[in-house]
């Protein structure tokens, strides 16, 4: 049966059937994504550049003076950070320092000039930089306890079995007195939960002296794992299914009242 309405109040009827149409399409899209959104398991980024503290570190050597723990908790440095919240360049740019006199509770001294120091960082991240407070402890003739050659090394777990070489690096002689600020090293961006620095060699001293450390870096976002992403498929695909029949079902309407 034709329309017996006027064109114009027919046309007015059925525009605002199809407009109302698509308001519920839209409306039942958004619905849909933010549901998908909510049951599939991500985890934001961190913003990039930020300064990581380890939670804990070990040693395959002997800790003669001072404490193992004095060179990840802040201890002996000037001004302090907030792991994971201060921005990294900001933070080694306002110039932090130690102390080359520093007391025993500010450093760590083991007995050998060269073995491994262990990071835990507490978590996966993406690294980039390592901030190192060398020692200053002087020796005889000008020589030093500072560290002087080392390796970064990253892995996954404690053990190590599986490690990457993040690169060989020399570190500059720290002042025997006054302030000692941080030297940086650079690398490609690496997936790390452990760090180890392995020293080689000190600058000239029979033992390794190191004041404090941190680790630049931003937390890995987490992927869905691969029942999740089969659960997204089906249900963008049963989502999809019903808009369409949905969509179908509200032009008939619109259609049928177009032409009562």
């Amino acid at each position: 049966m034709l329309c017996r309405l006027p064109l114009p109040l027919g046309f007015f009827r059925f525009s605002c059937c199809a407009m109302k149409a698509g308001l519920t399409r839209f409306t039942t899209a958004a619905l849909f994504v933010a549901f998908v959104i909510s049951q599939t398991n991500f985890t934001p980024r961190a913003f990039g550049g930020l300064v990581i503290q380890p939670t804990a570190v070990s040693t395959n050597s002997q800790v003669i003076v001072g404490a193992l723990d004095h060179i990840r908790n802040q201890s002996g440095l000037s001004a302090g950070y907030t792991s994971l919240v201060t921005n990294f360049d900001t933070y080694v740019g306002s110039g932090p320092t130690t102390q080359s006199l520093s007391p025993v509770d500010n450093f760590m001294s083991f007995l050998t000039s060269s073995g491994n120091v262990d990071f835990n960082l507490g978590g996966t991240f993406t690294i980039e930089s390592f901030a190192l407070w060398n020692g200053g402890q002087s020796g005889v003739n000008g020589t030093s306890s500072g560290i002087r050659d080392f390796q970064l090394l990253v892995s996954a777990d404690s053990s190590f079995s599986n490690s990457i070489s993040l690169g060989n690096f020399v570190a500059n002689q720290a002042p025997s007195i006054g302030p000692i600020g941080a030297q940086i090293f650079t690398f490609a961006p690496t997936s790390a939960a452990f760090v180890r620095l392995a020293s080689t060699s000190t600058h000239g001293a029979p033992f390794t002296t190191i004041n404090e450390v941190a680790f630049e870096g931003t937390a890995i976002t987490a992927v869905p794992e691969p029942s999740s992403l089969a659960l997204l498929f089906a249900a963008s695909t049963f989502g999809l299914i019903r808009l369409r029949r949905t969509g179908s079902a509200l032009r008939l309407g619109c259609d049928r009242k177009a032409q009562s």
